[in-house]
């Protein structure tokens, strides 16, 4: 699989959204009761999409059809969306878009079994007498979530982790502060991010002096151990009949020759998908 790598230049909003008209507010839905509104951005601008969270995210509204190339380049919103551009002066209200690298991709095994990336450290592993490295540094301090050959402990998540500071949602995800219910903020994502262990436990927390001992402050990324992805097999087949399945990877992204990819999607790391169809036995 290869992923492509599209730099629209604007951080607010750097993916095609879902809205309830172009350039209107964010079409903001849910599982329970999605949003129904037009794309803004992208090669499907003002085609119809549906929003199932709070900000305006859709698989309708695809990534601005930027290639590598002479002319490949294409305006992000604005007037001129989709259309070719060398700058952002051809794309009055919007900006042109840039096409920066690849990030190759390979899913082994895809399976219709389970597929997994365990970390190799956790704080069982982590005794007085350990030698320090990137995630033992002392006795009990281990837990990190380094998967991969070249993986270190620091590197933060490619993804938006802001989370609610405070109220009945406090360390939980959030966009806003309507997101949080009672709530003081919804502080932006940083390294130190949920109370482990102690009284304040999954609670958020911005220092030490949030969790009582013997919690700490910890980002979201450092108690992840394990990466899964379980598939689904069809079962027995019959001719002609569609059959459901699922098909499940855990595998390692490896650093790109593209400084700016590697930073930006928090390479290399562990990644995970699903591919779920329908396959038929044909005569």
């Amino acid at each position: 699989m290869n992923s492509a790598t599209v730099l629209t230049g604007d951080p607010t909003v750097p993916c095609p959204t879902c809205r309830v008209s172009v350039n209107g507010a964010i079409c903001s839905g849910t599982l329970a009761s999605p949003c129904t509104g037009v794309c803004d951005g992208g090669a499907n601008q003002a085609g119809a999409c549906q929003s199932k969270n709070s900000v305006g995210m859709s698989s309708d509204c695809p990534a601005p059809s930027a290639v590598a190339g002479a002319g490949g380049q294409r305006c992000y919103r604005g007037t001129n969306n989709n259309n070719v551009c060398s700058t952002a002066t051809d794309c009055p209200g919007g900006l042109c878009a840039q096409f920066i690298g690849n990030i190759p991709i390979s899913l082994n095994p895809l399976t219709t079994g389970t597929s997994s990336l365990s970390s190799p450290f956790d704080n069982n592993l982590c005794t007085a007498a350990s030698t320090p490295n990137a995630c033992c540094t002392g006795a009990g301090t281990g837990n990190c979530n380094v998967f991969c050959p070249g993986q270190t402990s620091t590197q933060k998540g490619a993804f938006a982790s802001s989370i609610c500071f405070g109220g009945t949602n406090s360390g939980k995800p959030c966009a806003v502060l309507a997101d949080c219910p009672g709530g003081t903020s919804c502080r932006a994502g940083s390294l130190t991010n949920y109370c482990l262990g102690g009284a304040n436990n999954g609670l958020g927390c911005s220092s030490a002096a949030n969790c009582p001992s013997p919690g700490t402050c910890v980002r979201a990324g450092t108690v992840v151990q394990l990466v899964r992805e379980v598939g689904a097999p069809a079962g027995a087949l019959s001719i002609s009949v569609p059959s459901a399945i699922k098909l499940g990877s855990s595998f390692c992204v490896a650093a790109t020759t593209n400084p700016t990819v590697n930073a930006n999607a928090n390479l290399p790391a562990a990644g995970a998908t699903s591919v779920v169809g329908t396959v038929t036995l044909l005569p």
